[in-house]
């Protein structure tokens, strides 16, 4: 592969030799000979092509397992490809549209859950004054606005993808429509005969728990409650890191 590439930048440069007549440039620029940029690049592309075309007729195609979808011989089939030591490159199977919806939640979820420690951080700062020192005790002030702005921005997005996990995880293909996409309510009823509510998948206990964590860390934010804040959010954070494990959501490598 490194091979064409330097073939192919060779052909490229000397293409561009070719077009190039330093003889008929002017100081008044009044017969410049314009160059085809895109003659010169077919000819380079076509001169790499000649050159490489024998060893890409003369590669074999990768043999697949059928049992794994993976190519034969490759690290998957050694071990675990999550364990740095065997870290790969794999190749598998289209996944469904269902594995990839919850493969993508999963992605929100533990986005929305690592979000805590940055709130909890931003707490202790709250505590200390420009040079990084603690405050006396009266003089330090809850920014309410700031905790309920992360709490919407971060918290609910993260309650959303975990309830549209378990929706998944209670219909499964159901869920999902032909183009990926949640397939749509009917404008004529207020639910879907055929789906059944997120809460009736197991894990919506999880959903549960971050819901009312997020009501007791607003609550305490009106209040200017540090220790409601930070027992509520980690609250939070373990909710949605059990979902998680429980859950064992689908990992893509396409």
């Amino acid at each position: 592969m490194l091979r064409i590439r330097y073939v192919a930048a060779g052909a490229m440069l000397v293409a561009s030799a070719q077009a190039f007549n330093p003889s008929s440039i002017s100081l008044r620029m009044s017969n410049v000979e314009q160059i085809n940029r895109k003659q010169v690049l077919q000819s380079a592309c076509a001169i790499a092509s000649l050159v490489t075309l024998p060893a890409v007729a003369g590669a074999a195609p990768p043999s697949i397992n059928k049992g794994t979808g993976f190519p034969e011989g490759s690290c998957l089939e050694k071990g675990n490809p999550l364990d740095p030591d065997n870290a790969c490159t794999p190749m598998t199977n289209g996944a469904s549209i269902l594995d990839k919806q919850k493969a993508v939640l999963a992605g929100k979820i533990t986005v929305g859950a690592n979000k805590t420690p940055i709130l909890l951080a931003a707490l202790e700062g709250m505590k200390l004054d420009k040079k990084g020192k603690p405050l006396k005790k009266e003089k330090i002030e809850l920014d309410k606005d700031y905790v309920l702005r992360f709490s919407a921005l971060y918290f609910t997005p993260l309650k959303n993808s975990m309830e549209a996990y378990c929706e998944r995880d209670a219909n499964g293909a159901r869920a999902a429509g032909g183009a990926g996409f949640p397939r749509a309510k009917s404008p004529t009823l207020k639910t879907r005969q055929d789906i059944a509510v997120a809460s009736a998948s197991p894990l919506y206990k999880y959903v549960t728990t971050v819901d009312e964590a997020i009501l007791k860390i607003n609550v305490a934010a009106k209040k200017k409650d540090f220790d409601g804040i930070t027992k509520a959010a980690k609250e939070m954070q373990d909710a949605a890191e059990g979902l998680l494990k429980i859950a064992k959501p689908p990992i893509l490598f396409n």
